[in-house]
């Protein structure tokens, strides 16, 4: 059973935990999707492949099958108008902001820190999320090394060392 006061300060433990920030992007049905996203890791370097934990009521999770291809940006700190404006906006909006070209067939941000063309492999459903285990295609990445992480509640810019 579900204990209201425990998942109320789990939540509030888990904004502790500082995380890169994400934008997940795809090409399906003849539109772009995007969503930003925390909650993603490697999960093995050979073959290499990325593990997404994404609440199954999102939009984009709804895309997600096995074979379905997507792209991961991986954040630098410059980037946080892009994140607010696709947090804010819906559909091919959330393409408004950041410079957007195309990369193994997917939406990829220019200027990312980094890049993986993605394709699902497997999908497992626990509780509200689905856990995604995913593929790398392709991966670019940036010679600059800042960075955009999630913690305590909001985004923070961290520049290069």
């Amino acid at each position: 059973m579900s204990n209201p006061d425990l998942v109320a300060r789990a939540k509030s433990a888990f904004k502790q935990m500082a995380k890169s920030v994400y934008i997940l992007s795809a090409s399906a049905e003849g539109r772009r999707h995007a969503t930003v996203s925390t909650a993603i890791c490697n999960v093995s370097n050979d073959p290499p492949s990325l593990l997404i934990c994404m609440e199954k009521t999102a939009s984009f999770s709804q895309l997600l099958a096995p074979g379905t291809g997507f792209a991961v940006n991986i954040l630098g700190a410059g980037q946080r108008a892009v994140v607010d404006h696709c947090m804010s906006a819906s559909g091919e909006a959330r393409f408004e902001v950041g410079e957007w070209t195309t990369l193994g067939g997917q939406p990829a941000l220019s200027g990312a820190q980094a890049t993986f063309i993605a394709r699902v492999n497997t999908i497992e459903s626990y509780q509200t999320h689905n856990i995604v285990i995913a593929d790398i295609e392709d991966s670019v990445y940036s010679e600059e090394h800042s960075a955009l992480v999630y913690v305590n509640g909001t985004f923070v810019p961290l520049p290069a060392p």
